[in-house]
């Protein structure tokens, strides 16, 4: 992973980004943006310094697989009470670097995102 990685979070819930985004702060090593929608998130990936995306699955515009296909081959990591598995864990998910479900706990959230796009980096 390099230095320093640049995550754009995706959740319509003002709360959840604003948990997320202190989450990934405090680990270091993070830049965080946030969008609060579908229609902001394609905005915000229009620039080539995001390197993952963390997005909820239902939105108010749109779901995961849209912001999927807008991020132009980054890794997509799904949080969302949809996502079946443990809590707090990262889980296989068809077509995304992971799933993480909710409840989740947001100190382990920035190394569970980091394990999920590890392969990834070790790719490039």
């Amino acid at each position: 992973m390099p230095a320093m990685t640049t995550i754009l979070v995706v959740d319509d819930d003002a709360d959840v980004r604003s948990l997320i985004q202190v989450a990934f702060q405090l680990a270091g090593g993070w830049t965080v943006i946030t969008a609060d929608s579908l229609d902001s998130a394609g905005r915000e990936l229009q620039s080539p310094i995001i390197d993952v995306v963390l997005t909820d699955n239902h939105l108010g515009d749109g779901s995961a697989a849209d912001v999927r296909d807008r991020a132009d081959g980054r890794p997509v990591v799904v949080v969302s009470g949809s996502v079946d598995g443990p809590t707090s864990t990262l889980v296989p998910l068809s077509g995304y670097a992971g799933g993480i479900s909710k409840p989740f706990n947001p100190l382990t959230l920035p190394a569970l995102v980091a394990s999920a796009i590890a392969p990834v980096w070790a790719q490039t």
